[in-house]
């Protein structure tokens, strides 16, 4: 076995020979009872159906959830609500150089940020897709202002794990869903939010967010639909962490904000600077109690051996019932791994 996967993975880098042996390994177990029997075909296959998130296991892409949604789709729309409830900021990004698309990734995932949108608003989207896919495993990207059948093609074979649009298109949600895609549509008023519902889609991208009325706005949609399971992501005039914040605690069915003012500076720096403010200040509320995090302080550290960046953030923590402050340092972030904070 090991000499098999060795012969496999040769020149692959370390954390995606790490997740093709847990593939590999859940193959086994759930299909052929002997990794040995696994075919390459196989293997490939669930590389590519995961596109980089969370694996389930005894999915079957042809069965159908429930509420008459492929498996598949209903499987990778669980995965992303997870994912958004501990990283609930989408970057939206529009990519004119490729080049700058990877390092772009890397210092927001080294904010702890870990899902990015890259927008079809330019023609490097899906070559975009495939580099920051490449140079940073550990980043879920998907597809924005998806607008036709063949750009839904072109991001799923670019990989992406998710797709974005900007209205309600019953043939490219159909479209997406056949290829085992969950797509965020986008949508202002009551009649979109029931054309959505009509397409199977009940994650959906509340857009333009301020223009269309704000907050309130989507809480008068959430009003008659909340109870269907509907989740929203606004996106649009959301310009700092802070407002990304009030969408998240003041809806429950928020789940992420997409925005592009965390990508207005090409500095890498920059970047995670913006990143990392804004997952502190769209941490969900303990479900035991309101609790109060501050940013007290950071520190940015660059390596001239490495080339490596360092963030160390400085947070105050007030617990529930409790009136003394402890303090949290947060787990050095270098490179491309995600912030990690601890209790101190």
């Amino acid at each position: 076995m090991a000499g098999w996967v060795d012969a496999s993975l040769s020149e692959r880098p370390l954390k995606e020979c790490l997740r093709r042996a847990d593939l590999l390994a859940a193959l086994s177990q759930e299909q052929h009872a002997d990794v040995c029997l696994v075919p390459r075909e196989s293997l490939e296959r669930s590389v590519e159906v995961w596109c980089g998130m969370p694996a389930l296991l005894g999915t079957n892409e042809q069965e159908e959830a429930p509420d008459g949604m492929p498996g598949l789709v209903a499987h990778r729309i669980q995965n992303l609500e997870r994912l958004l409830h501990t990283s609930p900021v989408v970057p939206v990004a529009v990519v004119s150089d490729v080049e700058t698309a990877a390092p772009m990734a890397a210092a927001l995932l080294a904010g702890g940020i870990r899902t990015i949108e890259v927008t079809f608003r330019t023609s490097t989207c899906p070559a975009a897709i495939r580099a920051i896919k490449k140079e940073v495993p550990s980043m879920v990207v998907g597809a924005g202002t998806v607008l036709s059948v063949d750009q839904v093609g072109e991001a799923a074979d670019a990989g992406a794990a998710f797709l974005v649009s900007p209205a309600v298109d019953p043939v490219v949600i159909a479209a997406a869903h056949a290829r085992g895609l969950p797509i965020l549509p986008g949508v202002a008023t009551a009649n979109d939010v029931a054309r959505a519902l009509t397409a199977g889609c009940k994650f959906l991208k509340f857009f333009p967010a301020v223009a269309s009325g704000g907050i309130q706005a989507l809480k008068a949609l959430d009003g008659p639909y909340g109870h269907l399971g509907i989740k929203w992501m606004p996106t649009g005039g959301i310009g700092s962490a802070q407002a990304a914040a009030e969408w998240i605690h003041t809806l429950p069915s928020v789940l992420g904000v997409g925005g592009s003012w965390l990508l207005k500076s090409s500095d890498p720096e920059q970047i995670t600077q913006l990143a990392a403010e804004a997952i502190v200040a769209t941490i969900r509320s303990s479900p035991v109690g309101q609790t109060d995090l501050e940013r007290s302080g950071s520190e940015v550290a660059f390596d001239a051996i490495t080339g490596r960046r360092t963030l160390t953030l400085f947070l105050t923590l007030t617990p529930p019932h409790s009136h003394r402050p402890c303090w949290i340092l947060s787990g050095a972030s270098s490179g491309s791994m995600p912030i990690c904070v601890s209790l101190g």
